[in-house]
C-alpha cells in the first residue's frame, strides 16, 4: 500500500469486498499523521489537527463524519478482535482522501494507493507558564497550570523528528491527568533517552475545546555514567540496606579477609553470616554481601570484622530495621472515589514511613480503551499502596511507576490485556504492527524510581505474544514481545509472590531488565525477586543482568521458558540464586536453553560474583552454563547443595573457571564441565522427588542427595539438610 506516494507496511492486508475496500485503520492513519482512539462506547475516532474527524463503530454502517451522521456502504470491523478495519469511503468523506487500486490477477494481488492532502490546520502554542516538565531517560512527568479545575484535560505526546516511527508519526494519548493542589499533573513513558518530545494539550470546557501544542516541549536526558568506584561506594565503614527479610551490607576495609555477624537488637548471641564477597576491583577494596531469611519489621545489628593474617585490623557495627510486611496505613482512599472510567493517573499522594496511604479497590475495575499508552500512571507519590486493582488495557503499559516515586507497593492486583498485538511476519520471524516490532510492553513498568514492591499480583494474558527463537521459516531470531514486569535503574525493587503467566500467550521475558551491560541495569542493587511463579515465555523467566549488587533471586518456580534466570552479565555482584525450582524449560530440537545463563562483562573487564545455593534444576537442556554477553562468556560463582539434572546437555558447566570459583557439594546428573571443584559432588545418580508430576521437587526418602546438604551459615537454618530446593 502507498500513502501519498510512500510505501507503508500494514499489519492486515487490504480486504476487497463487494461494498468497499477495507483498510487497516491504524497503519493508514499513522501514515497520515493521526492516531486512533477508542471511546467508552466502543466506537473509534480519528481526528486531524484541522478538526476534521470520523467516528465508526465495529459492526455498524452508521458513522459520524465531521459532525454529521452518515451511513457507510460497509461496516467497520475488528480483525482478530484487535485490528480495526475501516471502509475507504470514510477516509474520502472525512479527509477528502482519494483511494485507488492497481488491479492484477488474483483476489488479493493488487495495490492500494491513497492520496490525501495534509491538514492545513495547526494548534495554538502552549502558553508560557502552562506546562512544566521533569524528565528521566525513560519518562516525562508534567504539571499544567492556569487551567480551571472543572475542565476536561487530555495530554498527548510524540517523538520529535521521527515521523517514520509509530511513536513519532502522530500524537499518542497519555493517561488522563489529575487535578491536585491547583494543577493538573501526570506523566508518560518515553522510549528513548536523549530525545525531544512534542506535547499537545486539549482543554475542553463548556463544550468548547482548545488544543495547544509545542514541539520539543520536553527532552529526555542521557544516562548519567559513574565510574565503578563511584557506583559501588557506600561511603566509609559499614553501610546497611534492608528489604523485608534480607539485609545488604557494604564494608569498606583494607583487610584481606572479613567475617560478618548479625543478631536482632536486644539479643545477646551473634549469628555468623555466609562469608562476604571481596571486590578487589574497587579502589581500597570492599566486602559486600547479604544476610537472608530474617523477620520483617525488626531491628538488627550487624558486625563486620576485617582481618589480615588472622588478626583483627578493623571492626564496625551498625543497625538497620527490615521493612514491615504490614505497614501502618494512616489513610485509605476508595478507588471508586478517584476513578470514573478510562485511564487513571494517581499523583500527589505523599505518606510517610509510619503513615502510608492506601488506595483500595472497592469493586471498581479499570478498563482502559485502545488508544491510551498507559492504563494507570503513578506520578509524584511516596509511601503509597495500590491494593487489589483489576487493570485491563494500556496500549503499551498496564501500570507505570514514574521516576519521581518512592516507596510504592503494588499489591494483590490483577493485570491483563495490556500491550500491542502484532501479526507474525514469517520472513523476519517476529510479530509486526504497521511494520514495527512491538517489544517490552509491560504489565508493570518501573524505571529510575526509588524503592518499589510488586507483590501477590496475578499478571497474565497480554494482548500480544512473542516469537520463539526458531520457527518454520526462521532461525535464531531473538524473541520480541510483551513482558510481565520491566525494571531498570531503580534504587531497589522487591518482586514477590506473584503469578506471572502467559495464559496461552508467550512473554519475551516474564521479568525483564535493562540495559543489560550497564551498571544500574536490571534490578540494580539491594533487591529481592522471590516466591514467584513464572510460566510461559520465549526467552528468560527473569533477567538479573546488570549490577547485581546484593540482588537475590530465591524461592521462585520457573517453567516453560527457554532459560530460567539470566545473570549475563554480572557487572559487580554479588547476586544470590537459592531455593528455586527451574524445570521443564522448552527445547525445540534446535536451541537448548539453560536454567541459569551466565557470563560476560559488558565490556568493562570486570566480572562480578554469584552464589548459587540449594536450587533444583531439572530440564532437557542445560543447567548452569556460559552463555555470555558481549565479547566474553566468563563468569564466576560459588555453588553448594544444588540438584542439576540435564537429560541431554550439560547439567553444570563453566568453561572459564579459575581460583575465584568454588563449585562443590552439588548433585549432578548429566554432562559436566567444571575445571575447578566438585571434589565432593554426587555424580550420575538421578534424584527421586516426592512427586515431579505434581510439581513437588522435595527429595523422597532414600533419594540421592537426601540429608547430604553441606552446612552453610545463615542458609541451612531455613533450607535444611537436603540438597535442592525445599
Amino acid at each position: 500500500m502507498s500513502v501519498n506516494g510512500t510505501q507503508i507496511n500494514c499489519s492486515i492486508a487490504p480486504n476487497p469486498t463487494d461494498a468497499d475496500i477495507m483498510l487497516d485503520a491504524k497503519s493508514v492513519l499513522s501514515a497520515l499523521g493521526m492516531g486512533l482512539e477508542q471511546e467508552s462506547s466502543g466506537a473509534y475516532t480519528a481526528r486531524r489537527s484541522d478538526g476534521k474527524y470520523f467516528t465508526v463503530t465495529p459492526g455498524s454502517t452508521a458513522a459520524v463524519v465531521n459532525g454529521s451522521s452518515v451511513t457507510l456502504g460497509a461496516a467497520a470491523y475488528l480483525n482478530d478482535g484487535y485490528f480495526l478495519m475501516i471502509p475507504s469511503e470514510v477516509l474520502r468523506l472525512s479527509f477528502g482522501a482519494q483511494v485507488g487500486t492497481d488491479a492484477a490477477s488474483g483476489l488479493f494481488s493488487f495495490g492500494v494507493n491513497i492520496t490525501c492532502t495534509p491538514s492545513s490546520g495547526s494548534y495554538l502554542a502552549i502558553p508560557s507558564g502552562m506546562l512544566s516538565v521533569s524528565t528521566s531517560p525513560y519518562g516525562v512527568s508534567y504539571t499544567l497550570s492556569g487551567i480551571d479545575a472543572d475542565s476536561d484535560v487530555q495530554v498527548y505526546y510524540r517523538l520529535n523528528g521521527y515521523s517514520s516511527l509509530d511513536e513519532g508519526a502522530y500524537y499518542h494519548k497519555c493517561a488522563a491527568p489529575v487535578y491536585t493542589d491547583g494543577k493538573f499533573s501526570g506523566g508518560f513513558s518515553a522510549s528513548t533517552p536523549n530525545r525531544y518530545y512534542d506535547i499537545k494539550i486539549a482543554v475542553t470546557k463548556g463544550g468548547t475545546t482548545k488544543e495547544y501544542a509545542t514541539q520539543k516541549a520536553a527532552k529526555t536526558p542521557s544516562f548519567t555514567s559513574k565510574s565503578y568506584d563511584e557506583f559501588v561506594s557506600r561511603g566509609s565503614g559499614l553501610s546497611l540496606t534492608a528489604t523485608y527479610e534480607n539485609i545488604s551490607y557494604y564494608y569498606a576495609s583494607g583487610a584481606s579477609d572479613c567475617e560478618v555477624y548479625y543478631r536482632k537488637s536486644g539479643e545477646s548471641d551473634w549469628h555468623k553470616a555466609l562469608a562476604p564477597y571481596k571486590d578487589e576491583y574497587v579502589t581500597g577494596g570492599q566486602f559486600r554481601g547479604s544476610i537472608v531469611n530474617l523477620d520483617d519489621g525488626c531491628e538488627y545489628e550487624v558486625k563486620a570484622v576485617g582481618m589480615t593474617n588472622g588478626a583483627t585490623v578493623n571492626e564496625a557495627t551498625a543497625k538497620v530495621t527490615t521493612k514491615a510486611d504490614e505497614p501502618t496505613v494512616a489513610r485509605t482512599v476508595n478507588l471508586s472515589d478517584i476513578y470514573s472510567g478510562g485511564s487513571l493517573t494517581i499523583s500527589g499522594y505523599h505518606g510517610s514511613e509510619n503513615a502510608w496511604i492506601c488506595i483500595k479497590n472497592d469493586g471498581t475495575a479499570i478498563n482502559t480503551p485502545v488508544g491510551v499508552n498507559e492504563a494507570v500512571v503513578i506520578n509524584d507519590c511516596d509511601y503509597l499502596i495500590l491494593d487489589g486493582f483489576n487493570v485491563t488495557g494500556g496500549d503499551k503499559i498496564g501500570i507505570k511507576v514514574m521516576q519521581n516515586c518512592d516507596n510504592i507497593r503494588i499489591s494483590n492486583c490483577e493485570i491483563s490485556a495490556w500491550g500491542r498485538k502484532g501479526v507474525l511476519d514469517r520472513e523476519s520471524g517476529t510479530y509486526k504492527l504497521g511494520g514495527e516490532t512491538p517489544n517490552d510492553d509491560a504489565a508493570v513498568d518501573i524505571r529510575h524510581a526509588g524503592f518499589v514492591t510488586v507483590e501477590d499480583c496475578y499478571i497474565h494474558a497480554p494482548r500480544g505474544t512473542s516469537n520463539r527463537w526458531n520457527g518454520a521459516t526462521w532461525r535464531t531470531v531473538h524473541p520480541c514481545g510483551p513482558v510481565g514486569i520491566y525494571y531498570m535503574m531503580n534504587e531497589s525493587v522487591v518482586i514477590r509472590n506473584n503469578r506471572i503467566i502467559g495464559d496461552g500467550r508467550l512473554f519475551n521475558d516474564a521479568i525483564e531488565g535493562g540495559p543489560n551491560g550497564m551498571l544500574g541495569g536490571g534490578p540494580n542493587a539491594d533487591s529481592d525477586i522471590c516466591g514467584n511463579l513464572l510460566s510461559g515465555g520465549a526467552d528468560d523467566g527473569a533477567e538479573l543482568d546488570g549490577s547485581q549488587m546484593n540482588v537475590r533471586f530465591y524461592d521462585n518456580t520457573v517453567t516453560d521458558f527457554l532459560c530460567g534466570v539470566s545473570i549475563a552479565p554480572n557487572m559487580a555482584g554479588p547476586s544470590y540464586i537459592f531455593g528455586n525450582v527451574i524445570y521443564d524449560l522448552h527445547y525445540d530440537g534446535i536451541t537448548a536453553g539453560s536454567a541459569v545463563k551466565a557470563g560476560g562483562d559488558g565490556g568493562s573487564g570486570k566480572f562480578g560474583y554469584t552464589y548459587v545455593i540449594g536450587n533444583t534444576f531439572d530440564n532437557i537442556g542445560h543447567g548452569m552454563r556460559n552463555v555470555g554477553y558481549g565479547n566474553s562468556a566468563e563468569y564466576h560463582a560459588f555453588t553448594r547443595n544444588n540438584i542439576c539434572v540435564s537429560e541431554s546437555f550439560h547439567a553444570l558447566s563453566n568453561k572459564e573457571t579459575n581460583s575465584r570459583d568454588d563449585f562443590d557439594y552439588d548433585l549432578i546428573f548429566g554432562k559436566r564441565n567444571v575445571s575447578f571443584g566438585e571434589g565432593h559432588g554426587i555424580f550420575d545418580k538421578r534424584p527421586v522427588y516426592v512427586s515431579r508430576a505434581d510439581g513437588d521437587f522435595r527429595l523422597a526418602d532414600g533419594s540421592p542427595g537426601k540429608g547430604a546438604a553441606v552446612y552453610l551459615d545463615n542458609f541451612n537454618e531455613v533450607y535444611g539438610a537436603d540438597m535442592g530446593a525445599r
